[in-house]
């Protein structure tokens, strides 16, 4: 189920990240006016217990070929991926990045926003579990 939390509130959760990276993404993602990146700026601000890890074999089984999905928080290396992603993602472990590397176009968030006009037309997701 999706609650709405207001920019107000994100603002607030905002300050009391340490991480200045993340704060500085939160930020641009609120300035931002598609929903799309309301809802991601929504889950990296939440607090670190409830932060976002996702394994590789969990995306594999959720995903399409050609799919473009946002992860708001790290991805790990357990498992392989299967087909072609494009993946924008706030952190990625070491390991994962070199599974992925060979068959995803790996991109930070603050990336895919800037390219996004190139994928006019293409569906993205946010994968959160």
């Amino acid at each position: 189920m999706k609650t709405k939390i207001s920019k107000t509130k994100i603002r607030k959760r905002e300050k009391k990240k340490t991480n200045v990276e993340l704060k500085d993404l939160i930020t641009y993602l609120n300035k931002q006016s598609k929903p799309l990146w309301h809802e991601v700026a929504k889950h990296l601000s939440r607090p670190k217990k409830k932060s976002i890890t996702i394994n590789i074999d969990e995306i594999n089984k959720t995903t399409k070929s050609e799919e473009i999905i946002i992860v708001p928080g790290k991805i790990l290396s357990i498992g392989s991926l299967d087909h072609k992603l494009t993946i924008a993602a706030f952190k990625f472990s070491e390991k994962a990045k070199e599974k992925l590397v060979k068959k995803a176009d790996l991109l930070s968030i603050k990336e895919l926003i800037e390219k996004i006009s190139q994928f006019k037309g293409l569906n993205v997701r946010i994968i959160t579990k």
